[in-house]
């Protein structure tokens, strides 16, 4: 093991003592949640607001780096990225892919989705996260080519679907304007599954496990994107 992994290592252990120290402090555990800043926008902050759980802070980095914060800065990583197979982990959403324009309804006249495979002249906006990987592997499956272009989060692809540069797929809240319609690619539905995962050996697994149930319940009941999702 290099230098810089032992101190890294150390450094982590340190966390989780100190996490240990102050639930003790607080009479409960007291936990930090790493996640995108979408989904802190339009799940997590929503959800602190009307629920009192052991969250005491959002650590908000891209989608890709959650899982790296766990067993150190966090306890709990919530994205859409499916989590390594060694954490604890349950799905917590399953939340459908809008396409996202201010002509949405205009270019999909009377429709339930919006199909892709009409789309193939029109440029696609997603975020790079797993909505992006999920639009990627549905747009591989189709017999052409389209135009897909990732940016860094959903609020962006947003921006650029307002300014007229292509129609945003994402699961964000409806902004700038936009008006949104289901996607739909060879006659299955977009979606991408929310996850809440943690490391297997984590001092206070249970009670992990009760916040990430309580997130469920709380989604089940007020989903937060612009059509109703499965849990």
């Amino acid at each position: 093991m290099s230098l810089l992994s032992m101190a890294s290592d150390v450094l982590a252990r340190f966390d989780q003592v100190e996490a240990v120290l102050e639930s003790r402090f607080r009479g409960r555990p007291s936990f930090r949640v790493a996640c995108p800043h979408a989904t802190t926008e339009s799940v997590l902050a929503p959800f602190l607001a009307e629920i009192d759980v052991p969250i005491v802070d959002l650590e908000i980095v891209p989608a890709a780096e959650v899982d790296d914060l766990l067993g150190g800065r966090a306890d709990l990583a919530v994205s859409s990225l499916v989590p390594p197979a060694h954490r604890r982990q349950i799905a917590i959403a399953t939340v459908p892919i809008m396409i996202q324009a201010r002509d949405v309804r205009t270019r999909f006249p009377g429709a339930e989705y919006g199909d892709l495979e009409s789309m193939t002249h029109e440029s696609l906006v997603v975020p790079r996260s797993g909505v992006g990987a999920a639009v990627m592997s549905a747009v591989a499956h189709l017999a052409f080519l389209m135009p897909v272009r990732d940016v860094a989060a959903g609020s962006v692809a947003q921006a650029f679907a307002a300014n007229g540069q292509g129609y945003a797929l994402t699961t964000e809240p409806l902004r700038f304007g936009l008006d949104a319609i289901p996607a739909r690619a060879n006659g299955v539905p977009l979606t991408i599954t929310l996850y809440a995962s943690w490391d297997a050996t984590h001092y206070a697994t249970d009670a992990l496990e009760d916040v990430a149930a309580d997130l469920r319940s709380w989604l089940q009941a007020h989903p937060t994107w612009p059509d109703s999702a499965e849990v």
